[in-house]
Formats: C-alpha cells, sequence, structure tokens
C-alpha cells in the first residue's frame, strides 16, 4: 500500500479488548483511494488484513488538521 500514488498516510488502532482494527487513511484524492483497491498487488498481499476481516468503509472529508510541531 505504502507505494501507491496519492497515498499521505495510514494508522492502525487496535481496540483495547483486541477484537477490532481501525485503519484511518488519507489519500490525496478518492480516485487514489480507489485505484488503490482495485489493484490485484495490493489485495493479494499476503499480510493485507482486508483478506481477513470485516470491512465497513466511510468516507469522511478532512476539514482542519492540527500539527502540534506546527504552532511551537
Amino acid at each position: 500500500m505504502s507505494k501507491q500514488p496519492g497515498l499521505v498516510s495510514t494508522n492502525f488502532h487496535k481496540s483495547l479488548d483486541g477484537t477490532r482494527i481501525l485503519n484511518y487513511t488519507q489519500w490525496k484524492k478518492k480516485e487514489d483511494w480507489k485505484n488503490a483497491i482495485r489493484n490485484k498487488e495490493v489485495l493479494n498481499h499476503p499480510k493485507n488484513p482486508i483478506k481477513h476481516a470485516k470491512i465497513h468503509v466511510q468516507d469522511y472529508e478532512a476539514v482542519y488538521t492540527f500539527n502540534k510541531n506546527e504552532h511551537e
């Protein structure tokens, strides 16, 4: 996934009970994300959690980002 065009960042958060994972990924454009999830190389990668998970996709638009380093 890290080599996909348009990827800005990705974060994985594990629930404290260990039963869920939240993948929060930022893309430059929605089309970049759509292209990545259609890519057979990405989908067939042995460490791809999508193959083993119940997926719920929700799109959001970033409206504000705070970066502490920019405010010091």
